[in-house]
């Protein structure tokens, strides 16, 4: 039998379904592939350690849940699957700031199904809509490994503020609740 669900209770039932937990930068998380094959990458930033190949994640945020500005050492690309659009804000080592929208394209002309973000660059994420939840995996490659994430810091926020003048609502809006 079919039946409608509010958007609160489908993410709550994707949540148990998927075993998420919370995740540091916020929103929800569940590993769901780590490769067994170990790579050395050549970058200097990883200082000669080997990592997994790759790794992969389901990620959810609902209602006011965002994922606040962080970097990684690796390569991330996110995959839409269901729910709204969520905005990923992205800041390269030049202070371009940008969005996406990741969403369902066959609705949405302005809207992609994956999108990624290059090593160092600054991100974070949001939903298009607050009162809704959105679906995505994020596949990090060489594999995430929490050694090589960076959470802003007071300092970060101040210079992207500073060098990012039109978006400083925006950035404002993604820091991590520890620092507010």
């Amino acid at each position: 039998m079919l039946y409608y669900k509010s958007k609160k209770t489908e993410a709550n039932d994707l949540i148990k379904k998927l075993a998420l937990q919370p995740h540091p930068e916020g929103g929800f998380f569940v590993e769901i592939h780590r490769s067994e094959y170990l790579v050395k990458p050549k970058n200097p930033h990883y200082n000669g350690e080997e990592r997994q190949a790759g790794s992969l994640i389901y990620y959810l945020l609902q209602t006011t849940n965002y994922s606040a500005w962080h970097r990684l050492k690796s390569d991330e690309t996110w995959h839409f699957h269901t729910g709204c659009p969520m905005l990923l804000h992205v800041i390269d080592p030049k202070y371009n700031f940008k969005t996406v929208i990741l969403g369902d394209l066959t609705t949405i002309a302005e809207a992609t199904f994956h999108a990624s973000v290059k090593a160092g660059h600054w991100f974070a994420a949001e939903l298009a809509d607050k009162k809704s939840f959105s679906l995505v995996s994020c596949a990090v490659y060489p594999g995430f490994d929490f050694k090589d994430f960076e959470l802003e810091d007071k300092n970060t926020i101040a210079t992207l503020n500073e060098r990012c003048l039109n978006h400083q609502e925006t950035i404002n809006q993604l820091i991590h609740t520890s620092l507010k």
